[in-house]
């Protein structure tokens, strides 16, 4: 039965390097049973505005178009296999109802729905966030800070009655997940041969971009001392925070 395969996320864990991987080499992945859907998807490879107008969580004219042109496009290049990768699902799955709405757009074209997840360890995920989060200039906040802040929303939320765990979701799947963890192994692979290798195709992958950088803590520690002195004085960025703006 044709397949969708939907990389779930999650967030930081080489997500834009396999969606970039799937935008460079869409022709290569169709001779290899996979489509890669263009509608919905971003110059960097992600299909953040399909999922987005499939939950219908947002509604305007170009969001509401999308959906038709999607089945359009899918039904004139029918493939058994549909690859399609967005980590906002990793969100939206822990509503039900959203879940469904995704997933059933693709059941309705006649797809077995498979997600595709790739887990990575709580603190080291935390970590990562809150590099990323240096990288806004306005951001200063303490790593325990921005912990104590995570804590305070799931408390906030934790009363949901239709809010699930990602892991909660994936237990509930009929049809088995391809679940990969995120370590050491999976980095030096590479993320895209190692989902290739979830998927079957373990013969010559090309290779994939290496797109985000890590940064030093001593840039993190110079990107929270530079927002708070802007926010303190009011200047404007100068010839003396370029470099370290620069270094990041």
């Amino acid at each position: 039965m044709p397949t969708a395969f939907l990389h779930i996320g999650q967030h930081k864990t080489g997500t834009t390097g396999f969606q970039s991987f799937m935008k460079t080499n869409r022709n290569w992945l169709w001779s290899h049973g996979f489509y890669v859907p263009d509608t919905g998807c971003s110059d960097q490879g992600a299909h953040h505005q399909m999922v987005l107008a499939l939950s219908g969580l947002i509604d305007n004219q170009h969001l509401r178009n999308l959906p038709q042109a999607l089945s359009s496009e899918i039904t004139q290049n029918r493939h058994p296999n549909l690859l399609i990768s967005s980590e906002s699902m990793t969100r939206y799955f822990k509503f039900s109802e959203l879940e469904h709405k995704i997933c059933s757009f693709f059941s309705d074209l006649g797809y077995t729905i498979v997600p595709i997840v790739i887990l990575r360890d709580l603190v080291p995920l935390r970590k990562s966030i809150y590099i990323q989060t240096t990288k806004n200039i306005r951001n200063h906040r303490s790593f325990e800070s921005f912990l104590q802040n995570i804590a305070k929303k799931q408390l906030s939320s934790s009363t949901h009655p239709k809010k699930q765990s990602i892991l909660r979701y994936l237990k509930q799947q009929k049809q088995n997940p391809i679940v990969i963890p995120y370590n050491t192994s999976t980095r030096q692979q590479g993320i895209a041969r190692t989902i290739m290798n979830g998927l079957g195709i373990t013969d010559h992958v090309p290779p994939e971009a290496r797109l985000n950088h890590s940064v030093s803590d001593a840039q993190i520690y110079a990107s929270r001392w530079l927002g708070k002195y802007i926010e303190k004085t009011g200047e404007p960025l100068s010839a003396l925070h370029r470099p370290i703006l620069q270094s990041r």
